[in-house]
């Protein structure tokens, strides 16, 4: 059985159904006033901490959704106990009324019910076509979890990149073989990329700001077109296109008031920080219906005050497994580097049970590999990115 979003998609119609039938049931049962689905998911935060964060307006309409699920649903159940009424007015004889007239008002709220629980299904499925949404709801209910089980003994917090937001927004159709380019291709060449960056930071941001602003696709690949280092390779003309569809993406990440420290962040964390791998890694993944979400800092404080501060690069989930997954892609080779994020990733698992995967070059992975601690991560070579989603389906 294939274990993808998929699964997580009707997971989550039923039990969002499942809760709205026990509400039904507990307004019967109680003089109470029964929080609806809507309100618990609220409470729960399941939206709130993530979903909300990179898709408001889907998280918005998804509340709606259910909130008028529960509404129409609580609304025919009570006219099922009005046409009760009346058919048994009609047969002990206290009102007359024609028997035809009655049973179609008898059956109609059951064939309401019916059409407003498809309607439900047909929505909540024309949502979650948005794979990196249905996504940031899926790791959400895993990171509520991971949350619960704290208890007293610790508390967590997370918080995300706001710049990154673009990402989700892009990752079905902006990515490297959509390009003719292959992540191996932005591994290898992630020093230049990296170089790159740090020109394009001594430039005048103001000029790449008003260019993004503007979408002058024309007047962006110029700029990018200046770094010699990456237009002499024989893919430079593609990646010069690839990179200025990323940034031209940033247009519409603050509804038009983008910043020159917008850019700036976001030069420095794409191409100066190599983030361009991890993009590529979160979009192959959102492709491939593996549930998951860019860059995510979680904060644990402790009851004695200890704090911990682990940055994930993409968390992902295996839903048959039903747990949390951390991934750390790196190009970097540096002996000291590698060996401090192999102890993080360690006590990352030690701390949370989060197992972690590493993406890296072949020489790097030697490094991980030979790193003596409790809990070794799995690392992958980035020439083979294939095996990165069996490896997530066997930890």
């Amino acid at each position: 059985m294939m274990w993808d979003i998929e699964q997580f998609k009707e997971s989550f119609k039923k039990e969002i159904l499942r809760k709205i039938f026990e509400n039904l049931q507990k307004r019967d049962e109680s003089s109470e006033d029964i929080k609806g689905a809507d309100k618990w998911l609220e409470e729960e935060k399941i939206l709130r901490e993530i979903p909300e964060n990179f898709f408001p307006k889907e998280t918005e309409k998804l509340f709606e959704l259910i909130r008028d699920t529960e509404d129409d649903l609580q609304k025919y159940r009570n006219l099922t106990s009005i046409a009760f009424d009346n058919f048994i007015s009609e047969v002990a004889g206290i009102e007359t009324k024609e028997t035809e007239d009655i049973l179609e008002h008898f059956a109609e709220p059951y064939y309401k019910a019916i059409e407003t629980i498809r309607k439900f299904q047909d929505n909540l499925t024309k949502l979650f076509i948005i794979r990196p949404f249905a996504s940031a709801v899926c790791v959400s209910t895993y990171l509520m979890d991971l949350k619960q089980r704290g208890g007293e003994e610790y508390n967590i917090t997370f918080t995300f990149n706001e710049l990154l937001k673009v990402w989700t927004k892009v990752a079905e159709y902006i990515y490297a073989e959509s390009y003719g380019l292959k992540i191996s291709d932005l591994f290898r060449f992630s020093n230049k990329l990296s170089s790159m960056g740090r020109f394009l930071l001594r430039r005048k941001i103001e000029e790449l700001r008003d260019s993004i602003a503007k979408g002058d696709r024309s007047r962006l690949s110029v700029i990018l077109r200046q770094r010699r280092s990456i237009t002499k390779l024989k893919l430079g003309a593609i990646i010069v296109g690839y990179l200025t569809d990323h940034f031209l993406s940033l247009k519409n990440l603050k509804d038009g008031d983008l910043g020159n420290r917008d850019v700036r962040d976001y030069i420095k964390k794409l191409l100066v920080d190599r983030g361009i791998l991890e993009y590529e890694i979160y979009s192959f993944l959102v492709r491939s219906g593996i549930p998951v979400i860019p860059n995510v800092n979680i904060n644990i404080r402790f009851k004695n005050e200890e704090q911990k501060n682990f940055e994930i690069d993409i968390l992902a989930v295996n839903l048959e497994k039903e747990k949390l997954l951390g991934i750390e892609v790196t190009s970097r080779e540096n002996e000291r580097d590698i060996r401090e994020k192999v102890n993080t990733l360690s006590n990352l698992k030690e701390t949370l049970e989060v197992e972690s995967i590493v993406i890296t070059t072949e020489y790097s992975c030697d490094i991980v590999e030979s790193c003596d601690v409790s809990y070794p991560p799995k690392c992958i070579s980035y020439e083979q990115p294939r095996k990165i989603i069996k490896a997530i389906k066997r930890l």
